[in-house]
């Protein structure tokens, strides 16, 4: 890759998904395409059951398999943080001013942080060790 005229060298590691998850990407794929008014190809739809991610991490610190997983975490966390910012901004803060504003934003983070069943499952990965994930199939 090229950035600012600088090469960076990167790895594309390509991962099947699990079957539990291919069924619902193909569905999402095939909503997308109607809605684009396009027809799913075969090798597209080959394509959307696999997890593609493009990293600079050190491959000897860093298999394939570790990489696709601090891939999913980050994407989970990523989710939370937009459903936290569609609380905030959808809704008003009653306030008059700035300090009771900020009180009033961190009593939703809370209460948000209490009612997030999916909280502690991000946690969970943070705090133990994963357990070694098989390597990713090779592209056919």
């Amino acid at each position: 890759v090229v950035h600012n005229g600088q090469r960076i060298a990167v790895r594309v590691i390509a991962a099947r998904l699990p079957p539990e998850q291919q069924g619902a990407a193909l569905r999402r794929f095939g909503e997308r395409a109607r809605r684009k008014g396009r027809t799913p190809t075969p090798e597209r739809m080959l394509l959307a059951t696999w997890l593609v991610v493009v990293t600079t991490l050190d491959a000897t610190r860093w298999p394939p398999a570790r990489v696709v997983a601090l891939y999913r975490l980050r994407w989970q966390v990523e989710t939370r943080i937009k459903r936290i910012k569609q609380l905030v901004t959808g809704s008003r803060l009653r306030s008059q001013t700035a300090q009771s504003g900020e009180a009033l934003l961190w009593a939703q983070l809370v209460g948000w942080a209490l009612h997030e069943p999916l909280a502690q499952e991000l946690r969970a990965p943070l705090t133990a060790r994963p357990a070694p994930e098989p390597a990713p199939e090779p592209l056919p």
